[in-house]
């Protein structure tokens, strides 16, 4: 009987918390779509300088001397 209480309690607050997240999550400036999302559209890159493969001259060492890391 207590365990129903709780949770009847539990969805009772996070229902009446509902509606004081939403006007906070709106204030946010970011630029919203009609329908009222964020809107994600713009210039979008995967540019990387980080290489995908490992350099050669390392060989077998699995990190840098703290040297070559300073370099």
């Amino acid at each position: 009987m207590i365990q129903r209480c709780l949770a009847a309690v539990s969805i009772a607050i996070s229902l009446a918390a509902i509606p004081m997240i939403a006007p906070a999550a709106s204030a946010s400036g970011a630029p919203r779509t009609s329908w009222g999302r964020p809107d994600l559209s713009g210039v979008w890159t995967n540019a990387t300088l980080t290489r995908l493969e490992r350099d050669p001259k390392l060989g077998d060492r699995p990190s840098l001397t703290p040297a070559e890391a300073a370099a």
